[in-house]
């Protein structure tokens, strides 16, 4: 006599499957942007900050190894040698090198990680605590990208910026693999910056992935002309999204005539994505299901009655009514 073994139930595996859907998106976000703020800080800042600090120090820096001949040496019990020079009071470090009280106070009021031994060391800490504290860096470092990036647009948009940018191009697309990299990222870069927006906001039904089989997408512009000389009418592009992350997907090509308009925002398409078709569109009169079968029916008769010829009930936009069991 046989007997079905059913296999166990992992409730705690079920459990912390769960556990990690939600808790791994957000852990996820937050370690891939502080991977950005390193790398903008470890590439970015942090050079800029360095040179800036090294300018100042050779500018400012006020060093003597041995005291001017003639001035007076303060040597009081329990406090560091000292002489004044001018308008200034220098004492002694255990180096033996002598620098501006000033400079000697600051940094010892607040040594940071470990207390400098050298004065160079000493003029480095003074110069990051008097003139480059992260709340004055960080605005100013932003302030000069934004600059730079003027003036390279103005630049660019002369006659003589326009020649060198493109010679530039043409010899990082004759380097081997560089150059596939370069314009697969500078394709993505033109369509995000362009001035040119980005048409976003149609939701249209498209007969997709076979006939009979409808799925929402969203229109974002005219598909390659090649491909609609090929077809003999209009074509555009569709984002297909993934249930439940509308952000994801990709994307098709079809006849302008084959797509159903649907009279609904972006936002409510995306509700219906993310909620795989449990959220539905608000209607005023009937149902979800009756407009849109009404609309494929009226499409497929059409395209029945006469193949090929373009189905203007097809791209007829869908009254907007309200489920009355709602």
């Amino acid at each position: 006599m046989d007997t079905k073994t059913t296999k166990p139930q992992r409730p705690f595996r079920r459990a912390v499957f769960r556990g990690l859907g939600v808790i791994l998106p957000p852990l996820l976000t937050i370690l891939f942007l502080l991977w950005v703020w390193n790398s903008v800080q470890k590439y970015v800042v942090s050079p800029i900050e360095s040179l800036a600090q090294k300018t100042l120090v050779n500018r400012i820096s006020e060093v003597y190894d041995e005291p001017p001949v003639g001035v007076k040496i303060v040597d009081e019990a329990g406090r560091p040698r000292s002489f004044r020079h001018g308008e200034k009071v220098f004492t002694q470090l255990p180096t033996k090198q002598w620098i501006p009280r000033e400079v000697s106070k600051t940094v010892l009021q607040s040594p940071g990680a470990a207390l400098p031994t050298t004065a160079e060391a000493f003029y480095e800490r003074y110069v990051q605590l008097r003139w480059l504290k992260p709340s004055v860096v960080l605005p100013m470092i932003f302030c000069l990208f934004l600059m730079l990036v003027y003036l390279l647009g103005k630049f660019i948009a002369a006659r003589v910026g326009r020649i060198f940018v493109e010679t530039f191009e043409r010899m990082i697309d004759q380097l081997p693999f560089v150059g596939t990299v370069y314009g697969t990222v500078k394709q993505v870069t033109d369509i995000a910056f362009s001035d040119k927006e980005v048409e976003f906001t149609r939701a249209v039904a498209v007969e997709y992935p076979r006939k009979g089989m409808w799925s929402v997408g969203f229109v974002t512009g005219e598909s390659m002309p090649v491909i609609a000389d090929a077809a003999g009418e209009p074509v555009i592009s569709v984002l297909m999204p993934t249930s439940p992350a509308p952000f994801t997907g990709f994307t098709i090509t079809v006849r302008k005539s084959e797509t159903i308009e649907l009279n609904i925002t972006r936002d409510q398409a995306f509700q219906f994505v993310v909620s795989c078709g449990v959220v539905r569109p608000g209607q005023k009169s009937g149902s979800a299901e009756d407009q849109v079968n009404e609309a494929i029916a009226a499409s497929t008769a059409q395209r029945r009655a006469a193949p090929g010829a373009i189905s203007t009930a097809a791209t007829a936009p869908l009254p907007t009514t309200t489920d009355s069991t709602s």
